[in-house]
């Protein structure tokens, strides 16, 4: 009889612990995907043979986040996106004054902070919204010699960033679009829209 009431009394230790561990988790990391399509709003301005915008946004990045489990459903996220592509052209494609000087491929960083609510659904199942605001485009630069000087364009721009994804478990499926309305930029100018499906796993939780 002493036994059976040491068993129970062990059981019950064991899942008052588990209790506690799950309700103290914060944190949550993943890995993942994005594929991007072409962007939708084709009307940047921008001397055409020194990047090619759209090829440069469009792509397969890898992303890497970490979301922090502030209240009931509710996360608060950092997403980091990383590729590795052109950021010009060599100096062959280029005629005239034009030169291109550090033409090359490179990784280029996207960050992204958010917000997610989660919803729900069966067991083991849930949708969840994500709205944040993204830096994109970080590490394209190209260096021109143009009319007898040296120019550094920088093509990084921000956005917003709206995704909606359903999750099974610890694995996500989802498309979203980063978006910004703003006409003139630094060194260029137009509009992005630019959407994008995705998926990806939760692969720890502390």
């Amino acid at each position: 009889m002493k036994k059976i009431y040491l068993i129970i009394f062990f059981v019950s230790l064991i899942k008052v612990r588990a209790q506690n561990v799950q309700s103290a988790v914060k944190f949550n990391l993943g890995i993942g995907m994005e594929y991007r399509l072409t962007p939708l709003k084709d009307v940047f301005e921008m001397p055409s043979s020194y990047i090619n915008f759209e090829a440069n946004l469009s792509g397969v990045p890898a992303k890497f986040w970490l979301a922090y489990h502030f209240k009931p459903n509710w996360y608060a996220g950092f997403k980091y996106c990383v590729r590795y592509d052109h950021t010009g052209i060599d100096n062959s494609a280029l005629t005239g004054d034009y030169q291109v000087i550090n033409s090359s491929f490179s990784l280029i960083s996207d960050y992204v902070l958010y917000l997610q609510k989660l919803f729900p659904l069966a067991k083991d199942n849930k949708l969840s919204v994500k709205l944040g605001y993204a830096w994109m485009n970080q590490g394209v630069n190209t260096s021109i010699f143009e009319n007898n000087r040296f120019h550094i364009y920088h093509y990084n721009f921000s956005a917003l960033n709206i995704e909606v994804d359903y999750h099974y478990k610890f694995f996500f499926l989802g498309t979203g679009i980063y978006y910004n309305p703003a006409e003139n930029h630094t060194n260029y100018s137009g509009q992005m829209q630019l959407l994008y499906l995705t998926m990806g796993f939760n692969v720890l939780k502390f």
